[in-house]
């Protein structure tokens, strides 16, 4: 069953935010994702209790890969991801009404344009595979949930890409279980993970 639903205007596609969408019930696994342009990042955390999950693995791989090893990710049983991408548009080298509520709260991100302008394109086509496999996408930011959560940068011996997508599940984790800051704004919701989450690296 979806827990979140696409919209379509004017064919684009617009994720249903996190903040408004309904926490699937029984979930036990989650994902995250560093949709890099050159590489990326995919990591799955399971749950060991309430509040309390574990990573299972991460790894970094080309960004090509991504969308294969992710279907492969989603037959495990996994019912959240959290993406580091915007999964809304931003406007052209500014930031959307939501992203300055974050940044308000010490969040620390770019604005729309160049490099960030793909990544939004590419953030924006996985939160669609994901919804049609019925996974409910997550947008969060790796560095700033770090901050928040009091998580240090390399956690667990982990390489950067890797990292950013364990602290994407982190973010997921903390979604589904209610533990997490949600920033909701015209534009999405931006979502971390807070102390009240124990996660394992």
């Amino acid at each position: 069953m979806n827990c979140i639903f696409s919209i379509m205007l004017k064919g684009v596609f617009y994720a249903v935010d996190a903040c408004r969408a309904g926490r699937p019930g029984g979930c036990v696994r989650v994902a995250g994702l560093d949709p890099g342009l050159r590489v990326a990042g995919l990591a799955v955390a399971e749950r060991v209790g309430v509040g309390w999950w574990r990573l299972l693995g991460a790894e970094a791989l080309p960004a090509g890969e991504l969308a294969g090893r992710l279907a492969g990710i989603l037959r495990v049983g996994v019912c959240a991801a959290g993406v580091d991408a915007p999964l809304h548009p931003q406007p052209p080298g500014g930031f959307r009404p939501v992203e300055r509520a974050a940044l308000r709260l010490g969040a620390r991100l770019l604005p729309g344009w160049g490099a960030m302008a793909r990544l939004t394109r590419l953030g924006m086509a996985l939160a669609a595979l994901l919804q049609e496999a019925g996974v409910a996408p997550v947008e969060t930011h790796p560095s700033s949930a770090a901050r928040i959560a009091g998580i240090p940068r390399g956690a667990g011996g982990l390489g950067r890409h890797e990292w950013e997508a364990a602290l994407a599940a982190a973010a997921a984790a903390a979604w589904v279980d209610g533990l997490a800051l949600e920033v909701e704004g015209p534009g999405g919701c931006l979502v971390f993970p807070t102390p009240r989450l124990r996660f394992d690296f």
